[in-house]
């Protein structure tokens, strides 16, 4: 991701779009929920700077999420390619696997195309027969991927072998903004924008296996913590899209 420039910060409201995000700072961060709670509710304070960007309680600002590296590193790691293998990221540019996957591509939760490319990539026999079944049923289908991240089911069907870097990314969905309602005001908070986000808790998840522990927030939750996420996250406010960096020393 490129560094703010001074030029880029003194662009008027009206020229952030989606593909020109807006870089803010996170300037405050406190937890909201009791030390031990399954729930991790938190307090983040965002600075909208010299944007010109403005609100009214009720719209919504969201984040761009990053994957988590460590998450990152498993799928790699899985699949036998390089790091640094060359892919095209979703904006048609040149980059690497391990770039896209951090900032372009859902990792945290799998969808149907994947499982069908995985079906197309597994040899006849007991693993192809047991995935099968699951894509058969579109109900069985729903639940079984709305329950599992990539490492999970690259490890299951380990059998399916993609041919490049760039064949398992053709079959990824790419990053949303999440959306959440903004909870201030700039009358009474000139240049910032408050939210309430949830950051991790149980997902209690009936299909006989033990996932662990967390929520499809979690990439998103790990990218908007200081301490886990020291460069880049987006957000959105109203209509107009924006982008936040987030420092180390931030909100500590």
């Amino acid at each position: 991701m490129s560094k703010t420039t001074r030029d880029e910060t003194k662009l008027p409201a009206n020229a952030y779009s989606r593909k020109n995000p807006f870089r803010a700072e996170l300037i405050g961060h406190e937890r909201l929920t009791q030390p031990g709670s399954l729930k991790d509710t938190r307090h983040f304070v965002i600075s909208l700077g010299d944007s010109g960007l403005s609100y009214t309680p009720g719209d919504s600002l969201g984040l761009f999420a990053s994957n988590s590296p460590q998450l990152v590193d498993q799928v790699i790691d899985i699949l036998g390619f390089a790091a640094d293998a060359p892919v095209t990221n979703n904006k048609g540019e040149p980059a690497t696997l391990r770039e896209v996957l951090l900032r372009d591509y859902t990792l945290n939760r799998a969808n149907r195309k994947m499982m069908g490319g995985l079906g197309e990539r597994i040899p006849q026999g007991e693993q192809r027969n047991r995935l099968m079944e699951i894509v058969d049923n579109d109900e069985v289908l729903g639940a079984y991927i709305y329950t599992r991240d990539y490492v999970d089911i690259l490890k299951e069907f380990d059998e399916a072998q993609f041919e490049s870097p760039e064949a398992f990314v053709s079959h990824l969905s790419p990053i949303v903004p999440r959306l959440y309602s903004i909870a201030s005001s700039l009358q009474a908070h000139p240049g910032e924008a408050h939210e309430g986000i949830g950051i991790r808790g149980k997902a209690l998840v009936e299909t006989g296996k033990t996932r662990k522990n967390e929520l499809r927030l979690v990439a998103c939750g790990h990218c908007i913590l200081p301490n886990d996420c020291p460069d880049i996250a987006r957000l959105r406010a109203g209509n107009t899209v924006g982008r936040g960096s987030i420092p180390r020393s931030s909100a500590e």
